[in-house]
């Protein structure tokens, strides 16, 4: 799992080998869930699964329908016998700071995994071969020590490793998880399968429309703002204002029409 552009298909490819499609901006490349499976040269009696998820902050696609592909394969998953072994979340290292959406993104995935999986997730960094050494080394540690980024998790059990972008270390991070040799249920799949709780009502579920209702808050004081300057900027006859602030205007009226309709969307339909 991580965000569009933290290298997800190129772990996946040098794990397998298999030519898989790889982005190369902030179009997200993996529109639904996909299996990949190989074999590790040290385990060769085993048969690995590795399963390609698109990320919450996809360029096509709601954090909200992300959630329902996300639920509805692991659930499905569950219900069949078949459960999973460990989380890899990717991350990139040369990602200046941890943004708002970004801090909202480790939020879901703690509440996707609940407190008793995370013992099982490996936090692994990417892009060190293009990033300088000490600044990573910084990044690393600010993830490692604050609870809003990974600390919280790191606490749980969860642990950090850096893949070199190598076929080997993306191995190695496999590695690490084989070793445990444990199966791992989901607060998601707990929740929704033993639990029989739609996905609006499970922890990733109301999460997710939190965020929504804040999106839509905020367009909505933004727009007021605008409002309020474009009155002034009438008055002022202050046309270059006026025209910036029209412009600005419709902008974050297609914003709140987006929010909205996604708002107003049965994405959890079914689920």
């Amino acid at each position: 799992m991580g965000t569009t552009g933290c290298g997800k298909s190129t772990f996946i490819k040098l794990c397998t080998g298999r030519d898989i499609a790889i982005g190369h901006n902030l179009e997200s490349c993996t529109q639904d869930v996909q299996t990949y499976s190989f074999t590790h040269p040290n385990y060769p009696a085993f048969r690995i699964f590795l399963v390609d998820t698109p990320g919450f902050d996809d360029t096509n696609k709601s954090d909200s329908e992300i959630l329902r592909t996300l639920a509805a394969w692991l659930t499905a998953s569950f219900v069949n016998g078949i459960k999973l072994s460990g989380i890899i979340h990717l991350h990139r290292i040369n990602q200046p700071r941890m943004q708002g959406s970004a801090r909202r993104n480790v939020k879901l995935f703690e509440d996707l995994c609940g407190d008793n999986a995370l013992k099982n997730v490996i936090l692994a960094t990417t892009m060190w071969d293009i990033t300088n050494e000490s600044l990573a080394e910084e990044r690393e540690k600010q993830l490692r020590s604050k609870r809003e980024y990974w600390g919280y998790m790191v606490d749980k059990g969860s642990q950090i490793l850096r893949h070199k972008n190598s076929e080997q270390s993306a191995l190695e991070v496999v590695e690490h998880i084989i070793k445990k040799n444990s199966r791992v249920v989901l607060n998601v799949q707990n929740e929704m399968v033993n639990g029989h709780q739609p996905l609006s009502k499970t922890t990733v579920g109301r999460g997710v429309q939190e965020i929504l209702a804040e999106q839509n808050a905020v367009c909505i004081k933004e727009l007021r703002n605008i409002e309020s300057e474009l009155m002034k900027a009438l008055q002022k006859k202050d046309e270059e204002t006026v025209e910036r602030m029209k412009e600005l205007r419709m902008e974050y009226k297609r914003d709140l029409e987006q929010v909205s309709v996604i708002m107003n969307r049965t994405v959890f339909e079914g689920y």
